[in-house]
Formats: structure tokens, sequence, C-alpha cells
């Protein structure tokens, strides 16, 4: 089995990591990881709470029991679940974990079905391996977060892993820690006990809308490092991958059904008081602005009226003056006393 890349792998970073296929059957797992012996290490891996592998499988995988086995790992188990919800895709995107093997790896898996589609069997799941420090980078690389003190990104999966994680990019978390996901909300509201007040409205408002795919724009509750409460505004929308699904898998002919799996959810927060801070030098610049365009406005108010006033004056005087000039000139005919030129 080798990969096919339809990108340039020399620049970017590390994106791919491995191709395998996990056999129902057995849990054999087969696949390429390059020129290494990686696949060698497996033999000694162990079932621990660590891993989850005992909760996931303990039939198969019972606590400290030897030997790597597909179906006791989180990305097989859920996307083995996942493909048998109607009208799903069957595709599944991981949260970051520590992959089985090579500790000091912490990536992603993104997941499909292996299975036949005419009789529905079922044969294991096909994944790849893959580094999101691509999407973590252009997250947290992004200027409105450089220049908001209490801002941060979000990016999370729908689904929990065996750990309870789902966080990709959150709040003091990052691939570099060399740990597992950890759940949002411990991230987020890291100051509230788990049965608070505030972590309970931030699962069901938040969290909850967040992975069920909505887009929206709220606020929440959190405590602060001193106890205090403070107010946190976020805005948050879907990340969907479409696939193509053939209308009839014994004749690709047939054609395709365009569909989308929801596989992130990305969110932006920040601290209101620090979001109205930001615009507060724009509230200063304009109401300056505002009050110079006032008085420039009554100043010119003022000369326009004293203007149209002199012009007023002199006109009525002018009027004024010809009309008691003829109206004594009208005296002087009807006494007949006249002695004064008559103007022209």
């Amino acid at each position: 089995e080798f990969p096919i890349y339809n990108y340039n792998r020399s620049s970017g970073g590390e994106k791919h990591i491995g191709t395998y296929v996990g056999m129902e059957a057995d849990g054999m797992l087969i696949g390429w990881s390059g020129c290494s012996y990686l696949l060698a290490d497996f033999a000694g891996f162990q079932s621990t709470k660590e891993n989850g592998a005992a909760s996931i499988r303990p039939d198969l995988c019972p606590l400290l029991k030897y030997g790597y086995d597909a179906r006791c790992r989180d990305w097989y188990d859920q996307g083995k679940k996942k493909s048998k919800l109607k009208g799903s895709t069957g595709l599944h995107i991981t949260p970051t974990y520590v992959f089985a093997g090579r500790k000091e790896v912490v990536a992603a898996t993104a997941t499909s079905p292996l299975a036949n589609p005419i009789t529905g069997e079922y044969v294991g799941q096909a994944l790849v391996d893959f580094m999101p420090g691509a999407i973590v980078h252009s997250l947290e690389k992004d200027t409105f977060f450089e220049r908001m003190k209490t801002s941060f990104p979000i990016l999370i999966t729908p689904e929990n892993d065996a750990l309870g994680g789902n966080t990709v990019v959150g709040p003091g978390y990052s691939l570099r820690s060399k740990l597992p996901s950890p759940a949002l909300e411990s991230l987020v509201l890291p100051y509230d006990t788990p049965a608070s007040t505030n972590r309970n409205e931030f699962n069901r408002t938040v969290l909850t809308a967040m992975k069920q795919g909505d887009s929206s724009k709220t606020t929440f509750t959190r405590a602060a490092r001193n106890g205090e409460n403070e107010t946190i505004f976020i805005v948050y929308a879907p990340v969907y991958a479409r696939s193509l699904l053939s209308l009839n898998p014994s004749n690709f002919s047939s054609g395709v059904k365009v569909s989308r799996t929801l596989v992130y959810s990305v969110g932006f927060a920040v601290q209101t008081d620090d979001l109205e801070n930001a615009f507060n030098k724009y509230r200063d610049d304009i109401e300056t602005d505002l009050s110079i365009a006032t008085i420039t406005v009554v100043v010119l108010i003022v000369v326009v009226s004293a203007i149209s006033s002199f012009i007023v004056s002199y006109v009525a005087i002018s009027i004024t003056s010809s009309v008691v000039i003829l109206l004594g000139v009208v005296q002087n005919i009807n006494s007949r006393m006249i002695t004064d030129n008559i103007p022209p």
C-alpha cells in the first residue's frame, strides 16, 4: 500500500504521516508510513487508562494487555459507529491524540469504513494519519488575536474521543505540548469547577450548538483568575467536508450523490471589555471629528446668518428710502407744491 500525494510535501510542514487499514476480523493493522520500522513497535502496545483501549473494547483489550488491536482504538470505534448511522458518509476525523508507538507525535486521523455497499458487509476502517499543523498555524497567527490580548481561536470536532477530548485548537493547548486533546470546557473555563453553573450553561448553549453544526454568535460567563465573573463574546461556524457517493455501486456510470459531513466547528472568542476597548480609539476619533464638524457648522450658520441679515437690512433700507422719497413727491404733487426734482 503506497499513497498518492496530490500536494507538495516539500513545503508547508509535514501533512501526511501514514495510511493504514484496520481489519474487523482480527484487529490487524496494515499500511505504509514511509521507510521506518514503526509498525514493529506496535507489538509493545499496552492497554492503559491513558490510551482508553480498555474502555473502548474491554473484551478485546482488557487493562494492561499487550498487543495492538485496531478495534480497541478510538478512531476505529468512532468511525465504525458513524458508518452505521443512517444517511452518514462514514467520514470521521478525530481530535488530536498521542499516536501508538510514537509518544512524541500528537496528530489526528481521518477514517472511512470499508464495507460492501450492496450486502452491507463491514470489513474494517481505512485511515490517513495527518498533522493538523497548517490548520493550527492559520488560526493562531491571525492578526485579530495579536491585537486582542484576551482573544483566542477555537477548533473542535463534533464528537468526543474515548478520553473526553474534542479540542484541536484552544486557549492554552498546543500540539507542541505532546498531550492528548482535552475537553474544550476545561480550557475555556479553567477557573470554573466541572459542576459549576458557568460550565453547565456553556455546555448547553455554546458547546452543544457547535457540535450540532450551528452557526451563531453569543456571550457566556466564566470565572476569571481573580474569582470574579467576566463575559466572553464568541462567534462560531461549522466546517464541512464534501463527499461523493455512488448512486449505484455496481455501475459507476450511474453518477454520484454529493453529500457533506461535519468535521470541525471553528470559533473566535474575546472578552467583551477587550472587544469594546478595540473600538474606543476609533470612537474617540469619531467624537473629535464630530465635535470639529459641529463647531464648523455652527460657525458657518452664524456667518451665513450675519451676511443674510446684512443683505436683508441693506435691501430693506434701500427700498424704504425710495418709498419715502416717492411718498414725499406724491404729497407735493397733491398739494401742488413741487419744488424738488423728481428722481428719475
